[in-house]
């Protein structure tokens, strides 16, 4: 049986159960269930560790399924030509889609009973959400689309151990033109930031213009989230002012004007 908390948002295409042997009979392997669970026919004598999580849908890739120490989740690297002829040294990946659930019971033994076993799993979203405010962005209103980036962040959590990759990456995300409060705002999810890293935010703007506009700035947010207990970025009085009709960026704005793709390019690594 899967258990929920009343706030989860429960993955509408099911959950993957993934069972490792932890004795000599052989492991019985994936299937997939609805969110409550559902019947597993397991052999009498056999013993398991058990992985639930939501396999479908979101985004997230899986490597190493058949190991029960190296299973791990991560997500698919794109490319932003933008973001990357600036920062060309950096990996960069895409945004999860929903948030990712993950329950675990180490030992499950199967042995004869004149009723069905209950095995239970209590799956609980192992992806962090930030949000962030841009304030203080002129020309709102000519902005026609907007995202980010984001440095430091880990592109892969082991479901085993709970421990994230010290992969260092950028995620890439979209973000929203807020024109009546002149800011841009929005959210990102990830597996999480690692430590002792440098974490830059950056903000890219299109506008309309006779060959494309994009505006670009980024800042130093590490102090504000190093400590794991803020996930809210502010970035005051952001010096962003967008052109009308193509104009200039301006002088010693921080800001670099380019006319490449707008579109990101995935990368698959199954």
């Amino acid at each position: 049986m899967i258990h929920w908390n009343e706030d989860d948002t429960r993955p509408t295409q099911g959950m993957r159960v993934n069972l490792f042997s932890l004795n000599e009979m052989s492991a019985y392997g994936m299937d997939d269930l609805e969110c409550e669970g559902g019947t597993l026919h397991l052999r009498h004598g056999s013993c398991h560790m058990t992985l639930c999580y939501n396999y479908h849908g979101n985004n997230i890739y899986f490597r190493n399924e058949g190991h029960s120490d190296l299973i791990e989740a991560y997500c698919n690297s794109v490319v932003r030509a933008t973001y990357s002829k600036t920062f060309p040294d950096e990996s960069t990946v895409a945004e999860p889609d929903a948030q990712f659930y993950v329950g675990k019971n180490d030992v499950f033994d199967v042995y004869q009973s004149d009723e069905n076993l209950t095995l239970d799993l209590y799956p609980s979203n192992v992806m962090q959400t930030y949000t962030f405010e841009v304030r203080g962005v002129s020309g709102t209103k000519f902005i026609s689309a907007t995202r980010g980036a984001i440095s430091g962040m880990s592109n892969s959590y082991y479901l085993n151990s709970g421990t994230l990759s010290t992969t260092v990456s950028t995620l890439l995300f979209n973000a929203t033109a807020d024109v009546s409060g002149s800011m841009i705002t929005g959210s990102f999810r990830t597996f999480g930031r690692i430590d002792n890293t440098t974490n830059n935010f950056t903000i890219e703007v299109l506008y309309p213009s006779s060959t494309g506009g994009i505006l670009q700035k980024t800042w130093d947010v590490t102090d504000q989230i190093s400590n794991g207990t803020n996930f809210h970025i502010i970035i005051e009085d952001s010096g962003i002012d967008v052109p009308d009709e193509g104009g200039s960026a301006g002088e010693g704005g921080g800001f670099e004007a380019d006319v490449e793709e707008w579109e990101d390019e995935v990368i698959e690594l199954k």
